[in-house]
């Protein structure tokens, strides 16, 4: 830092020198937050080599880091990539497809060759409500399509009979 500020104070060398070391763990905080919610355990252990100027920081990517580990957070595209990898042993006989043409308007999460016809998918990361079973029967009514398949954890709405839930957990 002596030869950034050749001139400067003993005092205000001292000052650049801990505001540089200051700058560089809030640039690592802000990096084990991202962690904390894709690798908490890694942001759990990264959290050690900071030298805890930043205690309330340092306490919410704790926070941030164990809140995830016990609540599995997880996102819409984990259901969507368990749903496609066991596609064949949750709904025996469909094909995952790729229509023709896709409205840019109406894009389902994907659409499947099932009971011989294309019936398009909508997914949701935790609850399969009335608003998402709206979406799907928007989906439907545009590829005039005649089922369709709603995926999520959970559900709670009332599914007409031309729907078919399929719970595909985290």
């Amino acid at each position: 830092m002596s030869e950034i500020l050749p001139h400067a104070s003993p005092e205000l060398r001292a000052a650049a020198v801990a505001l540089s070391s200051s700058v560089r763990e809030i640039v690592e905080l802000e990096r084990l937050a991202g962690l904390a919610l894709t690798d908490p355990k890694a942001a759990l252990a990264g959290l050690g080599d900071v030298a805890g100027q930043f205690n309330r920081i340092e306490w919410a990517i704790r926070w941030m880091a164990c809140h995830t580990i016990q609540t599995s957070w997880h996102v819409e595209k984990d259901i969507v990539s368990r749903f496609w990898a066991n596609l064949g042993a949750l709904l025996p006989g469909a094909v995952r497809v790729r229509p023709d043409s896709i409205d840019k308007k109406h894009q389902p999460d994907g659409f499947l060759a099932w009971r011989d016809r294309e019936v398009p998918v909508e997914i949701k990361r935790d609850v399969f409500d009335a608003k998402a079973l709206r979406q799907l029967q928007r989906y439907m009514a545009a590829y005039d399509a005649e089922l369709g398949v709603a995926v999520a954890p959970t559900l709670t709405a009332t599914l007409p009979a031309n729907i078919t839930f399929v719970e595909v957990t985290p």
